[in-house]
């Protein structure tokens, strides 16, 4: 077997609840909260609603619930539809180093299994926290994609919803090698997820890649037995990037990768979450009929989507418009937000919005690329009608964009995004419960909240 998955298999078996210190708790139920939120303000969704039809009920062996409906299936079909609710609004945390990952995409996996054989809540913390440190390798640790391009955010949900699981399952070190093995070595994704115009599975390869990574802890418990040299062997990982490399991981001094991925402000792509802000900041200055023309300068990536994809600047789907920046720009200066609304109400439709996206214009600014990931920057230069012209420019770095989410503002984002599905009394026991998770001797009471 290669070192890696060696390496993957005795770090998530010793991986223990009582080396996570107070603020890796506390930034697993800054996640968990922030999933479950993002997870019921798409229940209405139409994907969302199509997903659950897949679902057959079971009433006896493993079962888990869909969040909102409650309707018991298996842990696998529970995961693929509760994962598929958290991504579809766009709104579930990033974390961008050399590629990006949505590593939340993968708590509904161990949120599952533990509420299948009934684990309790400090169990189920460490399930998160170690689906993390899985998730985040394809964030930080594993170098550029060569000449194709597999999908990260892929393969992090599906082997962080392998590890999560396995650590519910109490899986041994030789399993968790096999399962981290199965779960890579079925589940390369192709890129094309974002290209052209998104559809739909844009958001559901999140709920596919939990049910897989699921199934490969499953596999793992009872036996099966995964291929030795998924990641340095030939043929395997290695071939596919750059560079394989997974230390240092979490402990003894190295902070806790859950503490490092940073919650969404906007339902949208993670590259558009500072011009979002730059562009509150313009209409501050400005109002939309002043307006002649938008320069949006930004960074590489973003300014090449703009650049080679004309159908961000035109979105046909609630799906392309969430990884539009002219869409999320122009939204932001006219209705001065931009929030899970604009798509519900799909504003990108809309005159006045599609008016606006033809003034704007995006380019890269090179030292702003120059400058990431460890700082974040977007100016924008607004040109009015009366010959006047008003530039803002902002830059963040990583730690200032974390520090903005305190308890206050995650708590105030759930309450945000279920308070059209749940009561006020409802909101306030999950809360309690979530905020209290460690005390939970049944991680499954989470969801007797969560009906609709």
């Amino acid at each position: 077997m290669d070192k890696i998955l060696e390496r993957i298999g005795s770090y998530a078996a010793s991986f223990p609840y009582e080396d996570l210190p107070a603020s890796a708790i506390r930034a697993v139920k800054h996640k968990f909260i922030d999933t479950m939120g993002c997870a019921l303000c798409a229940y209405l969704w139409e994907p969302c609603k199509i997903v659950r039809s897949l679902c057959f009920p079971m009433e006896s062996g493993l079962t888990a619930r869909v969040i909102g409906s409650l309707f018991r299936t298996t842990p696998e079909m529970a995961a693929f539809v509760n994962s598929t609710m958290v991504r579809t609004a766009d709104f579930n945390d990033s974390y961008r180093i050399k590629r990006a990952t949505h590593t939340s995409d993968a708590i509904p996996a161990g949120l599952a299994m533990a509420e299948a054989v009934h684990a309790d809540g400090k169990r189920l913390i460490t399930s998160i926290a170690l689906t993390y440190e899985m998730g985040v390798l394809f964030s930080e640790k594993i170098g550029t994609m060569k000449d194709w391009n597999p999908d990260p955010c892929a393969l992090a949900a599906t082997l962080g919803s392998a590890m999560g699981a396995g650590k519910i399952l109490g899986l041994n070190k030789e399993q968790f090698s096999d399962a981290a093995s199965m779960a890579l070595v079925a589940n390369i994704n192709l890129g094309s997820r974002l290209t052209g115009e998104h559809s739909m599975y844009k958001e559901v390869y999140a709920g596919v890649s939990a049910r897989q990574g699921i199934f490969a802890a499953l596999m793992a418990r009872v036996g099966i037995t995964g291929p030795t040299e998924t990641i340095e062997g030939e043929n395997g990982l290695n071939t596919l990037v750059d560079t394989v490399e997974i230390e240092p991981l979490g402990g003894n001094g190295v902070q806790f990768a859950v503490e490092r991925s940073i919650l969404k402000p906007y339902p949208a792509r993670d590259a558009m979450q500072v011009p979002i802000k730059v562009a509150l900041e313009v209409r501050k200055k400005v109002s939309p009929s002043e307006i002649k023309s938008v320069h949006v300068w930004t960074t590489r990536a973003p300014a090449a989507v703009a650049k080679n994809t004309p159908e961000v600047w035109a979105p046909e789907t609630k799906e392309t418009a969430d990884h539009s920046m002219p869409f999320v720009v122009a939204a932001a200066l006219i209705d001065g937000d931009v929030t899970v609304e604009s798509y519900t109400r799909q504003r990108f439709m809309d005159k006045d919005i599609r008016d606006m996206m033809g003034k704007i214009r995006i380019d890269e600014d090179p030292e702003f690329t120059k400058q990431s990931p460890g700082k974040f920057n977007c100016r924008i230069k607004v040109d009015t009608q009366d010959g006047n012209s008003h530039t803002v420019h902002q830059v963040f770095t990583l730690d200032e964009l974390r520090q903005e989410w305190t308890d206050e503002a995650v708590e105030g984002k759930f309450r945000r995004l279920a308070r059209d599905l749940l009561t006020p009394a409802q909101i306030q026991v999950s809360l309690d419960l979530m905020w209290h998770l460690e005390d939970l001797d049944d991680a499954a009471r989470i969801l007797d909240n969560f009906q609709v």
